[in-house]
């Protein structure tokens, strides 16, 4: 009888720690929401918080992997408000050496300059360039390499 009588102490025990690790994740998912606040307009996203005015941009022609030479990009994500563009895009090295360099993502009217550096073959990071000109139209992208006007650009802004 004392056997029996320990055998549910155990029990009893092991269904009360299960309860109680089931309320503890209950509680703590609960109190750890992250608060919003109101956001001014113009605002974008930083640390999870968004503005209000902000529009997401994402569609298959975006998606589509796009290449030049070795170096391919896909899955451009366009977060745009009235002030402000950020373009986030997945850039790939398809070839068989590192790479690094330059190309420019052509939207139409508005360009977005990618800088990859030492870039391994086949490996690929998530990155982004931003924007003040508007992009809320934007459906489609090319990938074009630099004009010696660009590239200049980029020289004067690094120094």
């Amino acid at each position: 009888m004392n056997k029996l009588t320990k055998g549910r102490k155990v029990l009893i025990i092991i269904i009360s720690l299960v309860i109680l690790v089931f309320l503890l994740i209950i509680v703590t998912k609960i109190f750890n929401k992250p608060t919003e606040k109101p956001l001014e307009k113009g605002v974008y996203i930083v640390d999870g918080y968004r503005d209000p005015e902000s529009v997401t941009i994402k569609g298959r022609k975006l998606k589509k992997e796009k290449c030049l030479k070795d170096i391919c990009v896909s899955n451009i994500v366009i977060e745009t408000t009235d002030n402000y563009n950020m373009v986030t895009y997945i850039v790939k090295n398809k070839g068989t050496a590192n790479q690094s360099g330059y190309l420019k993502i052509d939207f139409g009217k508005v360009d977005a300059i990618i800088m990859y550096s030492d870039l391994k073959p086949g490996e690929k990071i998530t990155t982004y360039s931003s924007s003040t000109k508007s992009l809320k139209n934007t459906k489609d992208y090319k990938i074009e390499e630099l004009s010696m006007d660009d590239y200049m650009s980029i020289v004067k802004t690094k120094k």
